[in-house]
């Protein structure tokens, strides 16, 4: 954001398509860190508009703190030991599981936050195990609900997505959907498709029913080394975090959170993420054995 106002106002004189470029080389939240320096240049010019967006941006996010969940899942949130900010990401992320999957992994999630929640009633400090119950919660979420074709169609649905491109800096309201499947480039393809914005409409209501396959020996898509990762990451992380659960102490709370950060560390797309991973499995491996 403060990149484009410096560069709206002629502190960095350089083409704005450069430090575009940047960002997409860089590879870490490209389409997030685009926004946010365009949004930059734009309160150089329009603050009301940025005022006027926060506000719809809040009321969004209140409305997804109204979450409708099912009976079983809003029960067993409920009877979980935790504070109300916590409570309420947990209503949140639930809600957003179940859009990803179904039901039941909610309820899978929710049972390894509910082993976190009572390991650490061994830790003598509320502030050290809500920090350590939040780190859990927020990616044991993110390993289990990635970015696959499935769920990148359901997102590119949301009302949400629609009025980003209608109210994107110097949009025409129009937009082209840019992709690149990794079972295309497996086969070959070299560069990334274009897609109008409406035609990829139809196409990705389409793909979004076909969540129902993701894990599957019928997923087109799971055969694919990054999915493969992705599906080897979030078993590998689980499987240690419960492990380091178990035995967790006072003496071994400072490695615990550690070994829950961890996921933190995997991003980008594609190549960039599937070399994260392999960094991020070898830490794995090192800070379990140094707990253990």
């Amino acid at each position: 954001f403060l990149l484009g106002v410096a560069t709206q106002i002629g502190v960095l004189p350089i083409d704005p398509k450069f430090f575009e470029e940047a960002i997409a080389l860089n590879g870490v939240a490209v389409d997030a860190n685009i926004t946010a320096f365009n949004w930059g240049r734009v309160w150089v010019n329009d603050p009301e508009e940025i005022k006027k967006r926060v506000n719809t941006k809040v009321a969004l996010f209140e409305k997804s703190n109204q979450v409708q969940l099912p009976d079983s899942i809003k029960n067993s949130i409920e009877g979980l030991n935790v504070n109300t900010e916590i409570r309420d990401l947990l209503r949140l992320l639930c809600s957003e599981v179940i859009k990803f999957q179904n039901e039941g992994l909610a309820h899978y999630y929710l049972e390894i936050i509910e082993e976190a929640v009572k390991s650490s009633t061994r830790i003598n400090d509320q502030d050290k195990s809500d920090k350590l119950i939040q780190s859990i919660v927020k990616n044991v979420y993110k390993l289990i609900a990635y970015k696959d074709e499935y769920e990148v169609a359901r997102l590119f649905l949301s009302p949400e997505i629609a009025d980003e491109v209608k109210n994107l800096p110097q949009s025409t309201g129009k937009a082209s959907w840019h992709f690149q499947p990794p079972f295309l480039r497996s086969m070959g393809l070299k560069r990334k498709l274009k897609l109008p914005f409406a035609l990829a409409i139809p196409i990705m209501k389409i793909l979004s029913k076909g969540k129902f396959l993701r894990g599957t020996w019928f997923d087109p898509f799971g055969y694919a080394e990054v999915r493969k990762v992705e599906r080897l990451i979030r078993d590998r992380y689980i499987e240690e975090i419960l492990a380091a659960l178990q035995s967790l102490s006072t003496d071994t709370y400072p490695q615990t959170l550690q070994l829950s950060n961890l996921p933190e560390s995997v991003r980008g797309f594609e190549s960039l993420k599937l070399r994260s991973a392999d960094e991020f499995l070898k830490r794995l491996d090192e800070m379990s054995k140094a707990i253990k």
